[in-house]
């Protein structure tokens, strides 16, 4: 195997360990319908900070793998 096939194979697989972590946080972290259901402003305000962080997260990944292909 080439050493550029083998950088890229390594990035590859970089990325993929990258997105099952986000993944996990996401589902162990994210706002569950009793927040968003809730009329409490300062719980919601809170709710859409973390979701707006994770989109940005998400975003980096998406930029990431955009590089790769």
């Amino acid at each position: 195997m080439s050493v550029m096939k083998s950088g890229v194979q390594s990035r590859v697989e970089s990325f993929l360990a990258e997105l099952e972590k986000f993944a996990a946080r996401w589902h162990q972290l994210k706002p569950g319908d009793d927040v968003i259901e809730s009329e409490d402003k300062e719980l919601l305000a809170n709710a859409v900070k973390a979701i707006k962080e994770k989109k940005e997260e998400f975003n980096e990944l998406n930029q990431t793998k955009e590089q790769l292909l």
